[in-house]
């Protein structure tokens, strides 16, 4: 059990490979519950897993791996509460493996951009997506192709509902939010997304430059 209350925040990192590169998004959500009782956060964590990794066939990372070439590997889903209190994470693997797109490979370092929107504008109320393992069938002239945004939608879908967590304290509910890391209070939900045209290159993801 890992005890947790209303505005805790829950991490949630979908973990692969390319060419030796770790690449990764990270996502966060606020449980929206009582402020005073205490609830398991791990009973929490399994009513997001049941949407976002409810079976090999459906869910972030059989989205992702439909997006990403053969020779990325989509190994994990790592959850982890961090804030106010940070736990030990847990790894889930369902629906793992390899990209299925099979056309000729970009770098790991070339991406396709999702920006994510809330109600406020300014730092802190939008955050951004990057999204690698990309083909030359996802960029033609520095673009993005329809390809990849449609591609983008079922993983953006997938990931941008508030999910309902009746079952552990009624009327709550995990809201995907811009995680603030000065102060977790303020991270604001985002509401909205945006899939940028052009193309981009993510230093941290160059060969021998990132994690």
């Amino acid at each position: 059990m890992r005890p947790v209350q209303g505005g805790a925040i829950l991490e949630v990192s979908n973990i692969g490979t390319q060419n030796g590169q770790r690449v990764m998004n990270v996502w966060h959500y606020r449980w929206d519950g009582a402020p005073s009782p205490v609830e398991d956060g791990d009973e929490i964590q399994a009513e997001l897993r049941a949407v976002i990794q409810g079976g090999a066939a459906a869910g972030l990372l059989p989205a992702l791996r439909a997006m990403c070439v053969e020779p990325m590997e989509w190994h994990r889903i790592r959850y982890q509460w961090i804030a106010p209190i940070r736990y030990s994470p847990v790894d889930v693997t369902v629906g793992f493996g390899p990209g299925a797109d099979l056309a000729i490979p970009l770098p790991q370092n070339v991406c396709g951009v999702v920006t994510l929107q809330s109600i406020f504008a300014g730092p802190g109320s939008t955050g951004r997506k990057h999204f690698g393992g990309l083909s030359v069938d996802s960029i033609e002239a520095g673009n993005v192709t329809g390809g990849f945004k449609a591609a983008a939608i079922l993983v953006m879908e997938t990931m941008s509902s508030p999910v309902p967590t009746p079952a552990v304290q009624i009327n709550s509910s995990l809201v995907p939010v811009v995680y603030d890391r000065v102060d977790y209070t303020i991270s604001v939900p985002w509401t909205g997304y945006t899939i940028q045209d052009s193309s981009r290159v993510l230093r941290r993801r160059t060969v021998g430059v990132g994690i």
